[in-house]
């Protein structure tokens, strides 16, 4: 009885860690900055990137799911988000945004609930025993992405930088894949 009351007060937890992360305006998701017009680039004088562009999706899609020690995956709009088997120690809430900024750009979090109802983002410090979660990325809907082999992932720190991340790209399915360490914003563009 004692397990199954737990049970019921971890799941009653995930969904209102869901449904306030769900809410407009919640402070669990970074708004996009003004930033320069689509068809500009990203990066610093020295390594400069072309946003990859898409029409726009109405609204601000997302999508959440509580995910163990076994691992799973969340899907959104073409991208998706698999979490290996051992990445977690105990029943976390992914989120995956896509922001609508006619852009190919998402925010991943990863939280647990503590007790007495207090999340914590386990996402943004790396994965248990080192291990990467795969994201992977279409550029099926892509309105300027002429050559895929330019195709890369970027990290965009909180201090307006930017990080290039390792992907394979897969032109049959049209799709970049990464192996991420942590979570944060990222999005696709063109070297």
């Amino acid at each position: 009885m004692q397990r199954r009351l737990k049970s019921l007060l971890i799941c009653s937890l995930f969904s209102g860690v869901l449904l306030t992360s769900c809410e407009p305006g919640s402070s669990g998701v970074t708004e996009t900055p003004n930033g320069p017009d689509l068809a500009q680039t990203i990066g610093s004088p020295q390594d400069q990137y072309t946003w990859v562009e898409v029409s726009s999706i109405p609204g601000q899609p997302r999508t959440a799911q509580v995910i163990g020690v076994a691992g799973g995956a969340l899907e959104l709009s073409g991208h998706t988000l698999t979490v290996p088997a051992g990445a977690v120690s105990e029943p976390t809430l992914f989120s995956m945004i896509v922001l609508p900024n006619g852009r190919i750009e998402i925010e991943l979090l990863a939280t647990t609930v503590e007790p007495f109802g207090q999340s914590r983002d386990v996402g943004s410090g790396g994965f248990q025993n080192g291990n990467t979660v795969r994201l992977t990325l279409s550029y099926a809907r892509a309105t300027n992405v002429d050559d895929p082999s330019r195709l890369v992932l970027l990290y965009l720190r909180d201090d307006g930088g930017v990080e290039k991340i390792p992907t394979t790209l897969d032109q049959a399915t049209q799709t970049i894949t990464a192996e991420l360490q942590h979570f944060s914003r990222y999005c696709m563009a063109m070297d």
